[in-house]
Formats: C-alpha cells, sequence, structure tokens
C-alpha cells in the first residue's frame, strides 16, 4: 500500500507516497470508511464552527439535516457567515455532552441555570448557547430553550448518522452549579473569580464524554445511529492556562485527536474523518486565511465535498 509509506529515498517521486502529498497545495489523504449511509439519511450535527461547514455542505445538496439550524426564530444575530445557526457552536466536549442530555430528556440539569443578567434593564444572557444571540428577557430565554430543545431533540430522535467535530480541550465551568459555559458570561460575572474557573479536559475526559453522548444520543436515535467524529483545524483564540497559545493549542488538538482516535478505534458504528490533518498538512497559503486560524472557505469546500463523496452512497 503505496499510501502507507512516508518516502524510501529522499527523492522519492512516487506521487502515492506521503512526502509527495502534504506541503504542496491540498494534502492528498486516502480515506477509507468504516460504513456509508444511504441519501435519505436525516444527519445530526454537534460541535465547534467546522461543524457548520459540513452542514452547510449537506444542505447544499439537498439532504436533511438538523431541522432547528435555520429555525431558530428571532433570538439570533446574522450578522455570522452561519447565520441562526452559529447560536449552536459547540467547542468541547462538556458542554456537548450537557446539551445531548438536554435533548435527550435530561434538561432538569441544566434546568434555568447558565442566565445571567446583564446591565440593561431586564436583559439576560444565555451562556449555555454561543455569542450569536440577542440579549432578551429571562422569560424569552426559557422559552427560546424549550423551543430549540423540541426541535433539536426532534432532530435527533429522526438521525440516522451523528457528526460530531471536536474544537477545543480549555473549557470554562461554573462553579455554583458545576456545569460547563458555552459563552463568557457577562463581564460583571466573570470578574468574580471565584464564580467560574477554566478547566482543562483531559484525553481521558473528553473520551469519557464521548462515550456517554454515544449512549445518550443512541438511546433516543437508536441503534441504527452512525457516528462521524472530526476534530476542527480552528485554533484556539486564547488560552487561560498561561502557555503560548500556539504551544495550548497543540496539546489540544494532540489531546482530541487521540481521544477520537480511542472512540473510533472502540466502536463499529464510530468512524474518524481526518478533516484536520487535511487543513494541517495543505500548504499554509493554501489553507489558512489572514489570521492563521480560520481556513479558507475553497478548503473548506474541497473537504466537505470529499466528506459527502467519502460517506453517502451515491
Amino acid at each position: 500500500m503505496p499510501h502507507a509509506i512516508w518516502n524510501k529515498s529522499k527523492q522519492d517521486e512516487n506521487p502515492a507516497f506521503a512526502c509527495n502529498r502534504i506541503f504542496d497545495g491540498e494534502a492528498k489523504i486516502t480515506v477509507r470508511p468504516k460504513f456509508t449511509v444511504p441519501s435519505d439519511t436525516s444527519f445530526f450535527t454537534i460541535g465547534s464552527c467546522f461543524a457548520r461547514n459540513i452542514e452547510m455542505a449537506l444542505i447544499d445538496r439537498g439532504l436533511q439535516v438538523n431541522n432547528a439550524l435555520y429555525n431558530s426564530k428571532d433570538f439570533a444575530q446574522r450578522e455570522n457567515k452561519y447565520g441562526d445557526a452559529a447560536l449552536l457552536h459547540r467547542f468541547n466536549v462538556p458542554s456537548m455532552k450537557l446539551e445531548i442530555d438536554n435533548y435527550s430528556g435530561g434538561d432538569e440539569r441544566l434546568g434555568e441555570h447558565l442566565i445571567f443578567p446583564l446591565p440593561e434593564e431586564g436583559m439576560f444572557w444565555d451562556s449555555n448557547y454561543a455569542n450569536n444571540q440577542m440579549p432578551r428577557p429571562f422569560e424569552k430565554i426559557v422559552e427560546d430553550r424549550a423551543h430549540l430543545r423540541h426541535l433539536m431533540r426532534e432532530s435527533l430522535s429522526q438521525a440516522g448518522c451523528m457528526i460530531i467535530t471536536l474544537g477545543l480541550s480549555e473549557a470554562l465551568f461554573d462553579n455554583e452549579t458545576s456545569l460547563p459555559l458555552n459563552s463568557a458570561p457577562p463581564a460583571r460575572y466573570a470578574r468574580k473569580s471565584n464564580r467560574f474557573s477554566g478547566v482543562w479536559v483531559s484525553m481521558e475526559e473528553a473520551l469519557e464524554g464521548l462515550e456517554a453522548i454515544r449512549t445518550k444520543a443512541k438511546a433516543t436515535a437508536g441503534d441504527q445511529l452512525k457516528i462521524i467524529v472530526t476534530v476542527s483545524p480552528v485554533g484556539l483564540q486564547r488560552s487561560f492556562t498561561g502557555q503560548d497559545v500556539v504551544v495550548a493549542n497543540t496539546l489540544s488538538k494532540a489531546q482530541l485527536r487521540v481521544a477520537a482516535s480511542k472512540f473510533s478505534d472502540a466502536h463499529d458504528d464510530v468512524d474518524y474523518f481526518p478533516s484536520y490533518e487535511f487543513v494541517t498538512l495543505s500548504h499554509p497559503k493554501t489553507a489558512w486565511q489572514n489570521d492563521r486560524r480560520h481556513v479558507k472557505l475553497a478548503l473548506v469546500e474541497k473537504i466537505t465535498s470529499l466528506f459527502c463523496e467519502t460517506y453517502i452512497d451515491k
């Protein structure tokens, strides 16, 4: 298998060898899926912003994706390129697990927690969802949560394939409720250092969370559910560890990559798709936008197209 060989000599020109498939334009990586799914499969996606890229590729192909993504009423702001769907970004495994618990009947754990008052009178912020939201009254947030919970629970129950995109290993926890936040609380709360803690999610904790997500998701969707796990190439924006953010990000992605591999290796119904490798092993000028953190749209489109060609039956 030539794709299993890096090189045989310093000037090896065999195009199948790894030395000739990376860092020169787009990386060329062999993908051998464990399974494929029918084109009428309903997909349920959860994870970081790269999950939204996969969603949009699926939608562009006329496939069924979470019906909550573009039906989040009037509480998401639309400046983001992902529109309302950006509200559903989930960047770390504890936050993903909390949300799956929420969708699969364990909403009493979240309840009305993680809703914080803003300086504007009568306005609140929901730290269980991402930054792409509008401040609104407490009652409206509770109503919006119920609306999303209903739609996402319905989507999960109908799903034949779940796509999990792992983003970060750093998480913010509320010490009063022991719940992970998905967006930062208002500044006056964040300054109360004893209320919130930055937590590094270890590989073992991430893997434990993924196993719990699989169990809960299958209990809701049925045992036929297939799962595809990816690691987002988008890096940390900042780190609370005190390390250089480049060093912290490298460790974060390494741990998530190992967790994804162990998760996939343990189950016939879980597969790993190497979106992370496609980006990081492409030439930097091909891969990255000017911030060297977000991926160029042209490469995103190539990767998502390959994803669809790999896993969806013709």
